[in-house]
């Protein structure tokens, strides 16, 4: 309050990564008379839904869709990065027309080489990003290297799970898997550049069903074939706009492996240059920009 007393700015610009973000930019564009732009990231009471279900927490979940749907109300224009929310967001605010900007490719993954590979007595799949619940990495990776001897699992990142995942006792029976701290930008593109797979997951949550995860560019631009345990919209993106991508139910390993003996069977290397061109940041910051200085 003290910061903005007084204050007006032609817009605020606000982003649901979470609700309140966003519940907090609509209140400010409120106070000040501004316009408000909100870009939707994630449907915070799709999520919660799913988690509380079982929850005595549940209670409050009358209180965040009002605020939602508030929040939603209260835009000028908004910005949906997943066509998956379209339905959700018909619902709440039917009379706004949202833009549907994903997310895309940063200019260093379209500069770089991931051609290059180190010769090594097994394949590595990698994964890169958040261990936590919503990826659900400690269901299915345990059980699947403890049925592939002859692959090497490398995963690189931190999160809420990663203790459900290292006390797991069949992720303590094997030597196949590694586990590393997040890297900094240079060194990943070094593990990108090392790996022969990468490995995409997200938990079998009904809220996942409409999510896109961010990931998804960043391992389409490498050019290394992806193996992805995704439902609902994700697997859906995937199979029409990527190509050497095997899709698996997540959580099911059987499906996973059926779905790796293809990729280490097919091209190791991918072209992908329409799919850079078309979902290249820089380009969909620009279209971004646009729709904000147009109100």
């Amino acid at each position: 309050r003290k910061l903005i007393l007084k204050k007006k700015w032609d817009v605020v610009i606000a982003t649901s990564s979470r609700l309140m973000t966003a519940s907090l930019g609509a209140w400010v564009a409120k106070r000040t008379g501004s316009k408000l732009y909100l870009d939707i990231r994630d449907l915070f009471t799709d999520t919660m839904d799913s988690i509380l279900a079982k929850n005595p927490l549940r209670v409050l979940m009358p209180l965040f869709y009002l605020l939602e749907k508030w929040t939603f109300r209260s835009a000028d224009m908004l910005n949906l990065v997943s066509a998956g929310y379209l339905d959700h967001f018909k619902r709440v605010a039917p009379n706004l027309s949202p833009s549907i900007y994903t997310n895309g490719i940063d200019e260093i993954f379209l500069k770089n080489d991931f051609k290059i590979n180190k010769n090594r007595d097994k394949p590595l799949i990698l994964y890169t990003g958040n261990i936590g619940v919503g990826q659900g990495l400690h269901k299915i990776i345990p059980k699947a290297a403890n049925e592939l001897k002859e692959i090497q699992f490398r995963l690189i990142g931190d999160g809420s799970a990663i203790r459900q995942l290292t006390n797991n006792h069949l992720f303590k029976l094997q030597t196949i898997i590694e586990v590393l701290n997040p890297v900094l930008r240079g060194e990943l593109i070094k593990e990108y550049q090392e790996a022969d797979i990468l490995f995409l997951h997200v938990d079998d949550y009904k809220a996942f069903y409409k999510v896109l995860p961010s990931k998804i560019f960043e391992y389409a631009a490498t050019g290394k074939p992806i193996l992805a345990g995704v439902s609902g919209y994700a697997a859906e993106f995937l199979r029409n706009q990527v190509l050497g991508v095997e899709v698996f139910n997540p959580c099911d390993v059987e499906a996973m492996k059926a779905g790796l003996q293809k990729l280490l069977s097919g091209p190791k290397e991918i072209d992908r240059k329409i799919f850079c061109t078309t979902y290249n940041r820089k380009k969909i910051m620009k279209k971004i920009a646009r729709n904000i200085l147009s109100i």
